[in-house]
């Protein structure tokens, strides 16, 4: 490898580094700008509708997340290391029929019926709060969801700028190996 081939890469590492971290500043204004929206709406909403009714009493004791995010720990090239998986949110229409169903026969007694898993069904969380909520409660979840999306987006932003650092450090030292051979 000569040192002008490696001077011409440090070069594009450099641009690359700064034409990420231009992206990186410009998603984490977006995600401030999410947050204030997120919590001035769900502010709003608690004025609209009570400060008691809006709050951690009416949160589920079987709640499950509708977006999880997945890492990636192989050590691979890619750039997205964290992955976002939405969950669909079951509608009220299927809640009711299990509702209904639930007295079968003496046979399930005990509540639980065999051929069923016992994991919790994710519910829109949004129903906690009651069938008509404030549009502001709405715009509020919308607005912490795109937040989560933002995040994993910023997160994946510094995994690259950091293996861009990795790779021009070692770039680096090459140069000055190659300088030093050159000088001898």
């Amino acid at each position: 490898m000569e040192l002008k081939e490696v001077c011409i890469q440090l070069d594009q590492l450099l641009m690359d580094y700064f034409k990420n971290l231009k992206q990186l500043y410009a998603e984490r204004s977006i995600l401030d700008q999410y947050m204030k929206d997120g919590f001035l709406n769900l502010s709003r909403a608690r004025y609209n509708m009570g400060v008691k009714a809006v709050g951690t009493s009416q949160f589920s004791d079987s709640m499950v997340a509708l977006t999880k995010v997945d890492v990636n720990d192989k050590e691979q090239k890619s750039s997205e290391m964290f992955q976002v998986h939405s969950l669909r949110a079951q509608t009220t229409k299927k809640l009711e029929n299990s509702l209904r169903n639930r007295k079968q026969g003496p046979e399930n007694i005990d509540g639980v019926e065999s051929g069923k898993s016992e994991d919790p069904v994710p519910v829109d969380p949004i129903k906690w709060f009651g069938v008509l909520v404030p549009q502001n409660l709405r715009k509020s979840q919308q607005g912490f969801k795109d937040a989560v999306t933002i995040s994993v987006s910023i997160a994946n932003l510094q995994q690259t700028l950091s293996s861009l650092q990795l790779e021009y450090r070692q770039l680096l030292k090459t140069k000055s190996k190659l300088i030093k051979t050159n000088d001898e």
